[in-house]
This record gives C-alpha cells, sequence and structure tokens, in this order.
C-alpha cells in the first residue's frame, strides 16, 4: 500500500490515531485540491465523487512507481483530524476499525467495541 502525510477534521472526534509511524515516505509527493471535471471515486470510502465537487488529488512516486488518489472531502477530513503522522493510501477504512471498532461507511460497530466509543467516532 502507498502512504501519505497530512495536516482538521469538522464534526469529529475519536481517541485513537490512526498514523502510520513505519513507512518509507514518497520520494516525490504532490497534493492539492480539485474540483471533478468527471466523476471518480474515492480510494477510501469508494463512494463517487461527483462532476463538480471538491476532491483532495495526491500524487506521488513510491520505490520507483508513480501512483495517484483521489479523497472525498468526508475521508480527507477524517485523514487530516486522525493522521496526523501519515497513513496508507486507500487504508483508512480497514485501519478504524481495527482501532476503533467501527467501520464509518456502514456504520457497523464490532463485537468487542463499545457503542459508546465507536459512535463518538462517528462522522455527524
Amino acid at each position: 500500500r502507498l502512504l501519505r502525510g497530512v495536516g482538521g477534521v469538522e464534526a469529529m472526534t475519536i481517541t485513537c490515531d490512526c498514523s502510520t509511524d513505519d513507512f518509507e515516505p514518497a520520494s516525490v509527493y504532490v497534493e492539492s485540491w480539485r474540483r471533478a471535471r468527471k466523476e471518480h471515486k474515492c480510494c477510501e470510502c469508494h463512494a463517487p465523487i461527483r462532476v463538480g465537487e471538491r476532491h483532495q488529488f495526491a500524487s506521488g512516486l513510491w520505490d520507483g512507481a508513480w501512483g495517484s488518489f483521489r479523497t472525498c472531502k468526508a475521508c480527507a477530513d477524517i485523514i487530516a483530524d486522525r493522521c496526523p503522522s501519515g497513513y496508507q493510501f486507500g487504508g483508512l477504512r480497514e485501519t478504524l476499525w481495527e482501532c476503533l471498532g467501527l467501520d464509518y461507511v456502514s456504520g457497523e460497530v464490532a463485537g468487542w467495541a463499545t457503542k459508546e466509543d465507536a459512535m463518538t467516532a462517528a462522522p455527524t
């Protein structure tokens, strides 16, 4: 998986940091906010990014291979809030599940997680 580092979420507070400290950063990395000219898919939640919606676009060179990723605003806000030291592209859903027991896309709560903790993590 590819990784990125980013820098506030508006309506989400969680007590778990999904940062990945043991990754090799991209040797070249560019990140910007764009307005979609055609429909794309978020690399995290797989929801459509519709024409005209602002989204985060990132591209870089990892281990000699170029990659690019588009992230919807909701997922980008979660990442900015919860992953200050970086994270793996495409790994947000799995990381939050393992850390909090919450699938932020479906709303499912793991049997081992307390409902209260998972609900405080849910986007509002």
